[in-house]
């Protein structure tokens, strides 16, 4: 009987370890399965379904295209009334939005995606199947807010809404996407709306986005904005941008622990509990398959898992706000 007592313990105290050990990953696929399914009011104007919009023959565009000139995507359980969330996502060269939309499943990378979330593709290149960065009046200042306005004017789900009831802006760049992005911060008005960044091995210059990061220095180590860099060929570019802003947060006077740079597994994905721990982030990838190159693949890796790390953030972040006696945002 006695004997028969401490098997029983040590398999309860082993359950125990064993919960504990899974607890990141079991609350990981909680979060997952949930993350579209949070409780809403059921009301008429709320998306049931995923919808696409490909914008045509916008006044605001960088040429004429036989593509779109920006694609809108609205996630299930969107709520028009709701704070409104905005990626920005900015393909690289030689592709257009149609297939950047689908070479990188752009619609599964957004079933990560924070509450309330809608993924705006703009068409930024002049001649997006060229190896080019000519973009037009898209570097002009105020172009892109005025081309923004336009693309939520005509899409439905956002047409009762302007620029300024954006809450947050998340700005996604992959490979020559780099300078569409400093444009959209730095030329239209938007850069307090900027939450955060994230780099699909697009550092091409290395000195881009430090004004951003200097700024907000001190917001990106507390862990309130976001810097997320996933690099393979651009490796050289984002060491020396790293050395950079290790330079910023030591003479702001915070500790160099607010920076996580993750070198030593480059076949590995770090998981998006890690990734939203840290507010600057650095990841060197050379994964790759039979369809995407190392290049590539920091995107279509990466992508999603930044996307599933800023909601778990934000889970977490309500969470705290709710256990504080805090309103919700």
């Amino acid at each position: 009987m006695k004997s028969g007592k401490l098997i029983l313990a040590s398999m309860v105290i082993a359950g125990a370890c064993a919960l504990i050990a899974s607890a990141e990953s079991v609350r990981e696929r909680l979060f997952e399965s949930n993350v579209h399914n949070q409780r809403t009011q059921q009301k008429s104007n709320v998306s049931i379904t995923a919808k696409k919009h490909r914008l045509m023959n916008l006044k605001y565009r960088t040429a004429r295209h036989n593509t779109p000139d920006a694609i809108v995507y609205v996630p299930p359980g969107f709520d028009p009334d709701g704070p409104l969330n905005v990626v920005l996502y900015n393909h690289g060269l030689t592709n257009d939005l149609d297939e950047a939309f689908d070479i990188w499943h752009l619609d599964r990378a957004m079933q990560n995606a924070p509450r309330n979330t809608v993924m705006i593709l703009p068409e930024w290149a002049q001649r997006p199947q060229a190896f080019s960065s000519a973009s037009g009046d898209f570097d002009k200042e105020n172009f892109f807010r005025k081309m923004l306005g336009e693309i939520m004017s005509k899409t439905p789900e956002l047409s009762n809404k302007t620029v300024d009831d954006i809450r947050t802006i998340t700005i996604a760049t992959f490979s020559g996407g780099f300078r569409a992005s400093q444009t959209q911060i730095h030329r239209n008005g938007l850069e307090d709306k900027v939450r955060g960044l994230v780099l699909l091995d697009s550092l091409y210059e290395s000195d881009f986005f430090d004004a951003w990061l200097r700024k907000n220095i001190r917001e990106l180590a507390a862990g309130h904005k976001f810097y997320q860099n996933f690099y393979f060929d651009t490796a050289g570019n984002s060491m020396a941008q790293l050395a950079r802003v290790k330079r910023m947060v030591a003479d702001a006077g915070l500790p160099l622990t607010a920076i996580y740079h993750e070198k030593s597994k480059p076949k590995e994905v770090i998981p998006a509990s890690v990734i939203s721990a840290h507010g600057i982030v650095y990841v060197y990838t050379t994964m790759y398959s039979d369809t995407h190159s190392a290049h590539q693949t920091a995107a279509f890796i990466y992508f999603p898992q930044s996307l599933k790390a800023i909601a778990l953030k934000d889970n977490l972040d309500q969470i705290a706000r709710s256990e504080q006696g805090v309103d919700p945002i």
